[in-house]
C-alpha cells in the first residue's frame, strides 16, 4: 500500500512575545480513490485534476481507504490550494498554512486533514486522495497551523521491477 505522512506545526503566539511550535508527524491513510488516481497519472493523461488543495476538518473517526469528502469534517476556509507543491521520483509533497484570525478558525478543533483534487467541497464531483487523524489543533486568534503531506509514490531501490 502506498504510505504517507502530515506533519504538523502549530505556532501559538506567547504572551511574552515569540512563539511556541508543536511538531509532530502522522500517518494517513491513501484512499482507494488517491491510488487510483495516483496509477492512473502514471500511464494515462486523461485524467484532468490533480491533488492540490489541503483540506482541513473536525472529524475524529478513524481513517479508511473508502473515506470520501464527507468524511473530513470540513470547516469553512478550511480548503486551501497548495503554497508548496514538490514531486520526485519517490515523493509526493504539499504545504499550505492557516491562520487562526484571518482564516476565522479559531476555538475550532481541528482533528483531521485531506488533499483533495476540486476547489470546493462536493461529493458529487471532487474526490480526496487521504485523510488523516489525530492533529488535535484548536488555533487561538494569533495561532498558526502549517500542514505538508508528504505520500511515497516510488521506491529508493532502483533496481525494483516488481
Amino acid at each position: 500500500a502506498i504510505k504517507g505522512y502530515w506533519d504538523v506545526e502549530h505556532h501559538v503566539a506567547q504572551p511574552e512575545g515569540g512563539w511556541k511550535v508543536n511538531r509532530y508527524t502522522r500517518e494517513n491513510v491513501v484512499t482507494a480513490a488517491g491510488m487510483n488516481r495516483i496509477a492512473n497519472r502514471a500511464v494515462n493523461m486523461t485524467v484532468n485534476s490533480w491533488f492540490n488543495y489541503l483540506v482541513i476538518g473536525t472529524q475524529t473517526s478513524a481513517p479508511a481507504d473508502t473515506d470520501t469528502q464527507a468524511n473530513v469534517g470540513e470547516v469553512t476556509n478550511g480548503r486551501k490550494i497548495a503554497a508548496v507543491n514538490i514531486q520526485s521520483r519517490e515523493w509526493i509533497s504539499l504545504t499550505s498554512t492557516w491562520a487562526g484570525n484571518a482564516d476565522g478558525l479559531t476555538g475550532i478543533a481541528l482533528d483531521s486533514a485531506a488533499i483533495s483534487d476540486y476547489v470546493n467541497s462536493s461529493a458529487s464531483t471532487g474526490l480526496i486522495a487521504n485523510r488523516v487523524n489525530g492533529m488535535a489543533v484548536t488555533l487561538a486568534a494569533s495561532d498558526f497551523l502549517n500542514l505538508t503531506v508528504r505520500i511515497r509514490v516510488g521506491s529508493h531501490n532502483q533496481a525494483h521491477t516488481t
